[in-house]
């Protein structure tokens, strides 16, 4: 017990003195190495396309990304873990931006990925928007989340079910109480708005967690 309150004590703190630290652990779990692979792999995005991760941390997804064919490029804010993810792929490209408002040109990338970020952000709109204008015609984007309504028995039986213990636990056990969640009507509503089409919408982690896939029409929006 005094383990599991420890752990828990030992995330929440990274969370606001050391978040590149805590990222970098977590993208070593194989609980959420699996989930992000099995997103991307789901997505089936045509080999050497140009993919944006908006949002991409400590270049753990783009590594996965490239070792698939793809040309992806890597933006986030956040100075700490940029430095991380020049240091481990060094052959990856990687940006300074806020995604609000990104040093990309129109229609730059076939497909935009954003895995936890839309939900932390205090005007996803203006966020959602840029995803929209940087990726071409006919291009997709996709948009993973923590959905609202996933509770605690879900949780425990998730982790039974993954036989997790230690970190891997307290890990998946903090990001479910501490992290901002969507509701699926929220992020449809998101995507509708900037002027995506065709979304679609894919569970994770027992519920956990949402994909909302869609496409960027061929004719732009009535108000461009």
């Amino acid at each position: 017990m005094l383990t599991k309150l420890y752990l828990q004590y030992y995330i929440r703190a990274l969370v606001f003195v050391k978040p590149a630290v805590l990222f970098e652990k977590i993208n070593q779990l194989p609980w959420y190495q699996q989930v992000l692979r099995q997103w991307v792999d789901d997505l089936a995005l045509r080999s050497n396309a140009k993919v944006l991760e908006a949002g991409s941390g400590t270049g753990n997804l783009c590594a996965y990304l490239a070792s698939c064919g793809m040309r992806p490029l890597g933006a986030d804010y956040c100075s700490s873990m940029l430095s991380k993810a020049v240091k481990s792929y060094p052959q990856l490209a990687f940006v300074h931006c806020d995604v609000t408002h990104m040093p990309f040109a129109d229609e730059r990338f076939q497909a935009v990925i954003c895995a936890s970020l839309v939900n932390l952000l205090q005007h996803p709109q203006q966020a959602v928007n840029e995803l929209y204008r940087v990726c071409k015609k006919q291009g997709s984007v996709s948009i993973l989340v923590p959905l609202q309504g996933f509770t605690e028995q879900q949780l425990t039986r998730l982790c039974v079910s993954r036989q997790l213990s230690g970190f891997s636990l307290a890990a998946l056990t903090s990001w479910h109480r501490l992290a901002p969640k969507k509701s699926t009507h929220s992020i449809v509503k998101l995507l509708q708005q900037a002027g995506f089409i065709d979304i679609q919408v894919q569970v994770y982690l027992g519920g956990m967690l949402a994909a909302f896939s869609a496409k960027k029409p061929s004719v732009g929006r009535l108000d461009d």
